[in-house]
């Protein structure tokens, strides 16, 4: 059950509504980033999480690359292309299709 204010919640992604949903607490997302393969504990210390946070949601939306692409595109690029090709029956493969 997700209680909405909770700083701890578990990344979830759902679909509610005909909306994707992504959602995971503020406490967790630092504990994830600190998890990260650049981040340095020595020479670096979140000091204010929630602002943090925030700053992090408003780069996942809006760095954009030159064709307009966001890390938040690639990802779900990178999801739906894993789905596709390892088996999903919502996708269906035209005999057009190229293995390049």
């Amino acid at each position: 059950m997700i209680v909405a204010g909770d700083r701890n919640q578990a990344l979830t992604i759902e679909i509610v509504e005909g909306e994707l949903i992504i959602r995971i607490g503020v406490d967790t997302l630092m504990t994830a980033v600190r998890g990260g393969d650049e981040w340095d504990d020595d020479t670096m210390k979140i000091v204010d999480p929630d602002t943090f946070a925030a700053e992090i949601a408003h780069a996942l939306e809006h760095n954009e690359q030159e064709d307009g692409t966001t890390d938040v595109h690639l990802a779900i690029d990178k999801a739906a292309m894993h789905v596709a090709e390892y088996g999903t029956e919502a996708v269906q493969f035209t005999e057009n299709r190229s293995d390049d």
